[in-house]
């Protein structure tokens, strides 16, 4: 029931803060580490462009003319599906 206030409210949880978003999840990697005692440790973190070198995507964009060309207001608005481009004639 918390979630669903939460996405209501359009303030949720994210990189260890609470952030007003129009969408319910974003991108991030996190790596932990259980030592023999069970204790788990979060080891490493990143968050929005800290996670390039993870998305292939973005390294083989990098190698284009016009790289990601972005909307800078709006993360990765311009990921299609292959049948979803319009017709670029």
């Amino acid at each position: 029931m918390r979630r669903v206030a939460e996405l209501k409210s359009g303030v949720l949880p994210y990189n260890y803060g609470k952030h007003k978003m129009k969408i319910d999840e974003k991108e991030g990697a996190s790596a932990f580490y259980r030592d023999k005692n069970g204790d788990i440790y979060l080891t490493y973190s990143t968050y929005e462009r800290g996670i390039d070198l993870m998305n292939s995507t973005y390294n083989f964009l990098d190698l284009t003319a016009k790289g990601h060309d972005e909307n800078p207001d709006a993360t990765q608005d311009w990921v299609r599906y292959h049948d979803e481009y319009k017709d670029a004639s």
